[in-house]
This record gives C-alpha cells, sequence and structure tokens, in this order.
C-alpha cells in the first residue's frame, strides 16, 4: 500500500507541474487516477472503512456530457461475529451529466456499471466475479486549466449476495473518493499570427504557439513563397540598374578626366614653347594682335554653335542626355546626342555620343541603326568608348542573327584589348556562339 501510494502522489505532483501550457484550448481527453474509502451496506453488524484506489480515464462528448472507464483494488471489511474482508476489483463505466458550469467547478451526476472480481476469505473458492450499477455525484474544481480535482460519491448495488458473510442479504456498498485528472486538449480557436507587412497577398498562414517555450513558427504557402520571390527580384534589378548607373558616371568621369589631362599637356608643351622663345630673344605679338586672335576665336564658336542656340553648355546638356538614357528614355537621349554632335562633331566628347545613340538603338531592338552609330565610334582616331563599341556591335549582330560578323567583332576586341573587361564578355560570347547557344 506504502509503494501504491507513493506512485500516486508521483502521478500528482508530475500533473501538476506539466499542467500550464494549454491554457487556450478545450479539454478533450483525460486520464486521473484516484483513492478513497470504502464501506459495505449489508447485513453486517459492524462495517469498517477501508481503502480503495482506482485509475480510470475520461473522455468528453461535449461540454455537458462525459463517458468514464475506471478500474479500482481495495478492501472490504466488516465484523459479523468474527472478522471478515474481501479484495474487490471492480471495473466501471459510467455516464456523467454536468448539471452546472463554470470556470473552475462543475458539479455533475452519474449513472454507471461495473463488473468485478473478488476475494472473500470466508468462501470457498475464495474468487468470485458479479456485477454491479450505480448512481452517484461528483465536484471537479480546476486549479489549472487542464488539471482538475476530482471528488466524487456513488452507491454500489450488487447483483449478488456474496459479498459480505451475510449470504440472504442484498449486498451493497458506498465509495468516496478524491482523484486527480489530466487532460490533453484539443484546440477549439487556432489564433493565427500573421507578421507585419505592408502588402498581404491571399494565402493561409498557420501559427502555432507555445506559450511554455515562447516561441513561434510560421509556416507559409507557396504563393507567400513565390511573391517573396518576386519583391527579392524587383529588389536585384533596382540594384543592378543603380549599379549600372554607377558605373556610367564613373566611365564618363575618367573620359573627362583623360580630357583634363590631355589639356593640362596641350598647356605644358605651350608653356615649353614660350619659355624656349624668351630664352632665344624672339619678339611676340602685341597685346592687340591677341586680344584680335581672341576674340576671332569666341565669334568662331558662337557662330558655330549658332545653329543651337539651345546647347550652350555641351557638358552640362551631355549629362542631361546621360540622364535620360539611365532613365531608360532611349528616344529622348539619342535626340539630345544627336544635337551634341551637331553642335560640335570634333568635341572629345563627340564619339562617346554616338556610342550612346548606339546602345539606345540596342535597347530599342533597331540593331541596323546601332551598328552604324557603333560603327561611327570606331571610325574616331582616338575614343575612350572603341572597347564597349566592338562589343555592343557583336552583340548587335548576334541580334541580327550574323554570327560569323559578331565573332569577328568579339576576336578584334580579344586582340586589340586583352586586358580589357569587356574581352572577358566577348571570350564568354564566343564560347556560347561556338556552343550554338545563343540564337
Amino acid at each position: 500500500m506504502r509503494t501504491l501510494s507513493k506512485v500516486i502522489w508521483f502521478g500528482i505532483i508530475f500533473l501538476f507541474l506539466t499542467g500550464s501550457s494549454f491554457s487556450e484550448n478545450q479539454r478533450k481527453y483525460g486520464i486521473g487516477i484516484d483513492s478513497g474509502f470504502q464501506r459495505v451496506q449489508g447485513g453486517s453488524a459492524i462495517n469498517y472503512f477501508s481503502a480503495v484506489y482506482g485509475l480510470y480515464g475520461v473522455y468528453n462528448l461535449s461540454p455537458q456530457y462525459s463517458v468514464h472507464l475506471r478500474a479500482s483494488y481495495g478492501k472490504l471489511t466488516s465484523n459479523n461475529g468474527g472478522s471478515f474482508w474481501s479484495s474487490i476489483t471492480p471495473l466501471e463505466a459510467f455516464f456523467s451529466y454536468k448539471f452546472l458550469r463554470t470556470p473552475t467547478f462543475e458539479p455533475a451526476l452519474h449513472l454507471g456499471a461495473a463488473v468485478y472480481r473478488f476475494t472473500n476469505q470466508n468462501y470457498a473458492p475464495k474468487h468470485y466475479f458479479d456485477g454491479a450499477v450505480f448512481p452517484g455525484i461528483d465536484l471537479q474544481y480546476y486549479p489549472l486549466p487542464n488539471i482538475s480535482v476530482l471528488f466524487s460519491a456513488d452507491y454500489k448495488i450488487t447483483t449478488g449476495k456474496s459479498l459480505d458473510n451475510v449470504p440472504n442479504v442484498r449486498d451493497g456498498y458506498m465509495v468516496f473518493r478524491g482523484g486527480l485528472t489530466y487532460y490533453w486538449m484539443k484546440e477549439s480557436a487556432k489564433k493565427k499570427f500573421r507578421p507585419k507587412r505592408r502588402t498581404r497577398p491571399p494565402g493561409k498562414q498557420v501559427v502555432s504557439k507555445n506559450t511554455s517555450s515562447s516561441t513561434q513558427v510560421s509556416t507559409v504557402n507557396e504563393e507567400d513563397v513565390y511573391l517573396k520571390t518576386v519583391e527579392l527580384k524587383s529588389t536585384i534589378d533596382d540594384l543592378q540598374q543603380q549599379l549600372k548607373l554607377k558605373n556610367a558616371q564613373i566611365n564618363e568621369l575618367k573620359v573627362l578626366l583623360n580630357i583634363k589631362k590631355e589639356k593640362i599637356s596641350v598647356l605644358d608643351d605651350k608653356i615649353n614653347n614660350l619659355q624656349n622663345q624668351l630664352a632665344s630673344g624672339k619678339t611676340y605679338p602685341s597685346r592687340a594682335q591677341n586680344r584680335k586672335v581672341r576674340n576671332d576665336f569666341f565669334t568662331a564658336k558662337n557662330t558655330a554653335a549658332g545653329s543651337h542656340p539651345a546647347i550652350r553648355n555641351f557638358r552640362l546638356t551631355y549629362r542631361r542626355a546621360l540622364q535620360e538614357f539611365n532613365s531608360r528614355k532611349y528616344t529622348a537621349a539619342i535626340e539630345q546626342f544627336s544635337l551634341l554632335i551637331q553642335s560640335n562633331p570634333n568635341h572629345p566628347l563627340a564619339s562617346n555620343c554616338y556610342y550612346w545613340i548606339g546602345e539606345s538603338y540596342y535597347a530599342l531592338k533597331n540593331y541596323q541603326k546601332a551598328e552604324k552609330a557603333l560603327k561611327d565610334v570606331l571610325a574616331f582616331t582616338k575614343s575612350y568608348k572603341k572597347e564597349p563599341a566592338l562589343l555592343m556591335l557583336g552583340l548587335s549582330y548576334l541580334r541580327m542573327g550574323e554570327r560569323v560578323k559578331a565573332k569577328e567583332q568579339f576576336q578584334a576586341l580579344i586582340q586589340k584589348y586583352p586586358t580589357s573587361p569587356y574581352s572577358k564578355k566577348a571570350r564568354l560570347y564566343l564560347s556560347k556562339i561556338e556552343r550554338a547557344v545563343i540564337s
């Protein structure tokens, strides 16, 4: 008995320690242990209370109705002219109705039947089987959402007369119990936790919550994955466009820097010539003559720009045209670059204008005009756009289906500029042409 009591108390402690994680759910299945005392109500002169222990299961059909199964073990003790006892092992099934429901208390009435095996020390054979029906009442108190403390009382009306030492009187016995029930919970209303987003596309999102560990695990469906992929691809495209814009700006700054270096070199040569003339004692033009030459120069410059009075600052207009190109306004870019070429075809940035016209036509899929503009770049004796022009010319031929010409342009780029980053791209396209990958 001591060992069984220890097991029962250990089970009670375990159920209390594990009973706080189902507070938001509905009780459905339960298992419990109980103990108490029972007393024979028969023909015996003196009846004693004896211990009883049980293990039971609960299934809630609804919030008010439930079915119980219980297995017990106990003793019945009486004195009818001598000490008498019976050990009894009943198996019970009963139906319970909760006539009142509150958040913490649930009183109920129950009715059931039992079969039991008992051992009578005064009869031979000693082992008997019998049945019983019983009404009863019980009260459940919920200290935790999935733990209940049970108090019950019922009266077993047996079908035989051999339970005690008085064979001619129908037997019966009363049982008083106290127990503890642990419920597994069935979720009644799953709460859906969705991350805060600016836009929420249609689609289900299931969230499981474990309050004991304070963790949340989200599962998204295929539509969420697809939309996330589209968002990431759009972000990547924007970043690539920004990178392309920055690279273009860097290239143009390099061009302008090279032009500045050339002008500095020309000025250095003029300074050296002047120093040599001073050293040799040569005479120089007067201030009036210098003023006349300078006025003639500006007059010729203004006359050249007079055909396009809107273009007063070549470099400023060039930057604006380049912004149009980077904004994918290719037609507007072509117009502005063409005006720049007409206003000053010998400007150091003229070849750049032809190149961006070719790039714009290529983006508009007008590959024939792109070919012409890119060939104009290659016609310049000196241009900072010859390397990319060779690459774009090869690509234009590829789009027109002229693989042989495309291959020639790529090979020319690799031979003339083997260390150029454009040559690496040309080698890649050449390998694809040989494998007939590009259509």
